[in-house]
């Protein structure tokens, strides 16, 4: 979505896996190219790097980007980002006007919030599910990505609101 609007977006992968989404809804040609249509919709304008941030080179390199960024989203299990160094008080250490946005499935604290996500998992759990599917095969996750387009949507309109917000009041 703000590539969409006009940022010019940086997506960091790590090496050897990337992004999941290059790899799933779609046939064995595109898995091979890594270029699933479902990946290349919401990575649209987007640009690409693959670094190692266990490495000492890829974090130098990270923390060139962070320097110069005025967001960085990540989209991690919480604690994940902090055990590498780059939390946000780390971050804003480094870039003290960055907007930091932290998307996690369940929340940065509570029971479950050190577990990992994904859409079809938070459409369980959350109930959606049982609005869907057939008597014969019980409960069926919607036919889009429904939570994480929403999630999408939400970060987009809270990144943007936080940059209306340090253009007025000059803080991140």
């Amino acid at each position: 979505m703000l590539s969409l609007l006009g940022a010019d977006v940086i997506k960091v992968e790590s090496p050897g896996h990337g992004d999941m989404m290059r790899r799933i809804f779609t046939d064995a040609e595109m898995i091979e190219r890594g270029q699933a249509p479902a990946f290349l919709t919401v990575n649209l304008g987007k640009r690409g790097i693959t670094l190692d941030l266990k490495s000492e080179a890829g974090q130098e390199v990270a923390w060139k980007l962070i320097e110069g960024a005025d967001v960085m989203i990540e989209n991690y299990r919480v604690g994940v980002m902090s055990r590498m160094g780059f939390g946000y008080d780390a971050v804003r250490a480094r870039n003290p006007k960055i907007i930091y946005c932290s998307i996690s499935g369940y929340g940065q604290s509570g029971p479950r919030a050190e577990e990992p996500a994904f859409d079809s998992a938070v459409q369980a759990v959350s109930g959606m599910m049982s609005q869907t599917g057939y008597a014969e095969t019980g409960p069926t996750r919607t036919g889009y990505l429904a939570v994480d387009t929403s999630t999408g949507l939400t970060a987009a309109l809270a990144i943007s609101s936080a940059l209306l917000r340090r253009e007025r009041f000059g803080e991140g």
